[in-house]
């Protein structure tokens, strides 16, 4: 009788184990549902609503993700990847002063936000000030000297 029970205990642990093993496994099915799990469990922290936001802005889905990277900024107001990545949605609506704000924002906590001072140039640039534009993308080639669409964007103001 004794081992019936250690047997009958053992099945059941290694039954939980399995089943609560087989549940997880929804939740790693794919990014969005792993950082929303993580979301649910740590409410009170920036990095997994900056992550939804990063998963919705792939997804197209820009007013989630805007919601993400605000609740996100709301939680730690110097996350400037949030600042960068709203910049970015805001300039895809064609709200460049809007787009401005949130880059200079970005860079005022991390300078070296090239993706910032990329997107800055190429406001100015289509604002008509050739030399801010310069500037800035002078300053993502100082941080990133790989970055070619800056140095392509240098030469294409070279020209004219």
């Amino acid at each position: 009788m004794p081992r019936l029970i250690e047997f009958m205990a053992i099945i059941t642990i290694a039954f939980s184990f399995g089943w609560t093993t087989f549940q997880r496994n929804f939740v790693w099915n794919d990014d969005l549902s792993l950082w929303q799990d993580v979301m649910s469990k740590s409410p009170n922290k920036a990095r997994p609503r900056y992550n939804l936001g990063v998963i919705f802005q792939e997804r197209g889905l820009d007013d989630k993700a805007t919601e993400s990277y605000q609740r996100a900024i709301a939680l730690k107001i110097d996350y400037a990847d949030a600042y960068t990545n709203l910049g970015q949605l805001y300039l895809k609506k064609d709200l460049a002063e809007k787009a401005v704000e949130y880059f200079k924002l970005a860079l005022m906590f991390d300078p070296t936000q090239k993706i910032a001072l990329f997107n800055l140039g190429i406001i100015y640039l289509e604002q008509g000030s050739i030399e801010e534009a310069r500037t800035e993308f002078n300053a993502v080639l100082a941080i990133d000297p790989s970055f070619d669409q800056a140095r392509q964007f240098l030469q294409y103001m070279g020209k004219q």
